[in-house]
Parts: C-alpha cells; structure tokens; sequence
C-alpha cells in the first residue's frame, strides 16, 4: 500500500514511456474524484474483481459454479488486494480472452492489459497461437497411437517454449531495472515443489484427454509451471500462481467425472497449504 501511495504522489515523475504510467494515470483520475487515494485503490481493486468473476462465469460450464470456492486461493487475494496494478491487467486480459465482443476491443484490452504490465504479453502470445491453430481438424482415437503420441510432444514443446519466453522477459525486466524483475524470490522450495506437484496433475489430467487443450489449459498449466521455474531461478514471481487461479476455476468446470474430482482436490489442498503457510506470514 505504501508504495501505490508513494508512487501516486510521484505520479507527475512517472515518464509517459514507463510501465506502469497507465495504471497510474487510472489511479490519479480516479483519486480526483474521491479525494481518497486508498478508497480509490479498493475500486480499482472491486473493479478487477468483478471482472474477473465475471469472465468465469461466462466462460465456465453452467451449474459448476462451485469452481468459484478456489478464488479464496491466498496467492489470488493477495493479487486482487495489494498488487492491484496486475490484478487491473489481468482483468482487462481474461475480459479480452473470454467476452463475447468484437475484435478491436477485445485487442484493445489486450493492448491495455500489456500496456499495464509487462507479464501480459508471453500470456497474449500464447492465446495468439493457440487461437491460430485451433481451427485445425484434431483426429486421434487412443492415447497409444502415433498421433496422440506426436501432440502430447507438441504440448510439452509448447510448454517449454513458453516457460523460456517467461525467462527472457524476467531476464529483460531485470537489465531494465522494472519492478519486479529485480525482485529476490521469497518462496521456500517446499512450496515450489508443492506447486511444481500441482502442475504435474494438471497437465497429467488434461494431456490425457485426446481433446485439444483450450486456451485456459495452455494458461494454467503454464504459469503454474513458469512460477516455480522462476522462483528456483532467483525471480520473484508469486503473482503467476494468482494468475493461474481464474484459469483454474474455468478448466476444472469443463471437465467431468474422475477428472474433474481429482483436479479439484488437488488445488482445494494446494489452498489449504497456502492458507496455513499465508498464516505463517501475518
């Protein structure tokens, strides 16, 4: 909170060209009118939300609305109430993602999204492939077959590709001194591990399907895998696994059956630990 504070009182300093200028320019508009900027913050932070919940609603399975429980995820409310400047892009990018609208605004909040923070642009990325290729005809009848066999490389290729995308973007942040690319990681490595088990699951649960992965598995699973890359690294970057948490939401209500059970109670575990291990903290 001291930093948005101490950031909005500088906020003439804040050069055109810099990162977190439109955020900024929101706050202070938004200040102006209430005088109050910690009351503003709390808008900017209702706002992000009501997006977000929003955009799962629409792009989940009707009637499995109880996927919504995981938004009490600790690393998302840390998101939404004290990195609110991702949390904003974030909603612009999952309202982008999932709303029904014409493409130029759903490039333009793609554009504002990115504009906002730099961590937007490997996730657009992504989408721009996925949504590329998606069109084309997918044919596979058993998990034993040479074509199951060539995706299932291609998706783990994919996931490389875009952890090292994650990487080169950190390493660029840290060269030009952003905020957040300098960062030491604060996440012990039981807690890497935890999540680096999460992401085994998942990608387990959904590669085994011989359905295309949508756009929030790609999303998922990546970030999930990227974080605690990153972390081992050196990077901080905890609020991927806020990222990670309305993709969640969205791909368990698309599955069914064992699938969706399993993948459930994994992430309910995966809160309980944050939980107990957040505790630990305040």
């Amino acid at each position: 909170l001291s930093i948005y504070i101490k950031n909005f009182r500088e906020f003439k300093k804040i050069n055109f060209y810099d990162p977190r200028f439109l955020f900024y320019a929101i706050y202070f508009f938004i200040t102006t009118l209430t005088l109050n900027p910690v009351f503003s913050l709390q808008i900017i932070s209702t706002l992000s939300i009501t997006l977000i919940i929003n955009s799962i609603i629409i792009a989940s399975n009707q009637n499995k609305y109880f996927v919504l429980l995981l938004l009490f995820h600790p690393r998302f409310i840390d998101l939404i109430v004290s990195q609110t400047r991702s949390a904003l892009a974030l909603a612009f990018f999952i309202s982008a993602v999932f709303l029904n609208i014409d493409k130029i605004y759903k490039y333009f909040l793609f554009l504002l999204s990115i504009i906002m923070h730099y961590t937007m642009a490997p996730l657009f990325l992504i989408f721009y492939l996925v949504e590329r290729y998606r069109s084309k005809p997918l044919q596979i009848n058993s998990i034993f077959s040479m074509e199951y066999k060539s995706l299932s490389f291609k998706r783990k290729f994919n996931l490389i590709f875009g952890n090292l995308l994650f990487i080169l973007l950190a390493l660029i942040a840290n060269v030009l001194n952003l905020r957040g690319g300098n960062v030491a990681s604060s996440t012990t490595f039981v807690y890497s591990g935890m999540w680096l088990i999460t992401a085994l699951i998942t990608f387990w649960i959904f590669n085994y399907s011989l359905k295309r992965f949508s756009i929030e598995n790609y999303l998922l699973i990546l970030l999930i895998t990227v974080a605690p890359v990153l972390n081992t690294l050196g990077y901080e970057s905890t609020r991927l696994y806020g990222y990670a948490i309305p993709f969640v939401c969205i791909s368990i209500s698309k599955l069914s059956g064992l699938s969706m059970r399993i993948l459930f109670l994994t992430y309910l575990f995966n809160n309980a630990y944050s939980l107990y291990k957040w505790l630990q903290f305040i």
